[in-house]
């Protein structure tokens, strides 16, 4: 049984040392690694060139409009959208994050309403 593993480990080292050497020859040639990281280069490099793209057309746009070009504040806004900002979150707003700001309000929200989750009250000792 351990012959039979250490045989398909043998095969596996193989094979990761002739990719390594095929890297090798590839990066002294000038060429990418592998398929692999041709692709991922060309997908960073088209996503660089659509930020650049969009960047120029909102920025031509409020040429023509004649904003005050907050370039400091055009780069945060689209660094924050770029890597995660408010817009791209994945979790829900929590319950208790929204409080009213009008002084008519019901007050804060209660987080589960009527179908708040049934906790048992402990028992008493005398029973």
């Amino acid at each position: 049984m351990y012959r039979a593993a250490a045989r398909g480990f043998e095969n596996t080292l193989a094979s990761v040392r002739d990719a390594l050497a095929r890297a090798e020859r590839n990066v002294a040639a000038g060429a990418p690694p592998d398929e692999d990281a041709a692709r991922e280069w060309s997908r960073v490099t088209r996503w660089t060139s659509a930020v650049a793209a969009k960047k120029n057309a909102a920025s031509r746009s409020r040429d023509a409009d004649g904003s005050d070009g907050d370039d400091d504040f055009d780069d945060r806004k689209e660094s924050q959208s770029a890597f995660g900002g408010k817009e791209n979150a994945n979790a829900g707003s929590r319950p208790n994050a929204y409080v009213p700001a009008h002084a008519h309000s019901e007050g804060l929200p209660k987080p589960y309403g009527l179908n708040a989750p049934f906790k048992p009250a402990p028992t008493p000792p005398h029973l």
